[in-house]
């Protein structure tokens, strides 16, 4: 009688390693990039300046970015997702159930202050005009499609304003905070939250003017 054996899938553990070491790396370089960026301006930085403060060859960064502005791209898509997580999990919660609302948004800010070289650069209007019209411009959508329920204007263009004005208000809440470091977690959580809340309940009060 034969006998059948079931073949079970190896893990793929080199695959795993790889991926950790990839991403490693990559965050590797965004570091170089912005402790470089705080001492010269990007178009002064070169790959091999980056390539020197890592210590890893030219092939190496290629392997992972094609250029130094796709390490601009790449942070800035790290800051958004987090970002618009954020907004989204401010909104799904419930407002009675305070607890699930400050854990979010307490881990959010402290992931802020570990990476404040990248908000604060990425958020500099002056340095990275676009990254912040992009950064923003994502907000904007994300509070236009998530909180539609709160638009209570017959005449889109108060609804619009107030949602720019929002979007602003929320981005410069944490610049200001990671600037100056004058709060501590607990309470600049408290007052971003009521802050967050306030204007919401602006838009949604808000009816033609």
């Amino acid at each position: 009688m034969s006998r059948s054996f079931e073949v079970k899938p190896l893990k793929n553990d080199f695959n795993t390693k790889y991926d950790f070491k990839n991403a490693f790396t990559e965050q590797k370089i965004k570091d170089a990039l912005l402790l470089l960026n705080s001492k010269d301006e990007i178009s002064e930085i070169t790959v091999g300046d980056i390539c020197r403060e890592v210590k890893i060859s030219r092939s190496t960064f290629y392997r992972h970015f094609s250029d130094i502005y796709a390490v601009i791209e790449s942070i800035e898509e790290d800051v958004t997702a987090e970002f618009r997580e954020l907004l989204l999990a401010i909104k799904d919660v419930p407002a009675e159930n305070e607890a699930v609302i400050r854990r979010k948004t307490l881990r959010y800010f402290h992931n802020c202050r570990f990476r404040s070289t990248e908000l604060l650069t990425l958020l500099d209007s002056g340095k990275y005009p676009a990254s912040y019209k992009r950064f923003r411009k994502m907000v904007y959508e994300t509070l236009l499609v998530s909180y539609s329920s709160y638009q209570k204007s017959d005449d889109p263009k108060y609804y619009d304003f107030l949602m720019n004005y929002v979007a602003g208000t929320i981005i410069d809440l944490i610049v200001i905070w990671l600037r100056e470091d004058t709060m501590n977690y607990e309470e600049f959580l408290s007052f971003y939250v009521k802050i967050f809340r306030t204007d919401l309940e602006l838009l949604n009060t808000v009816s033609g003017i």
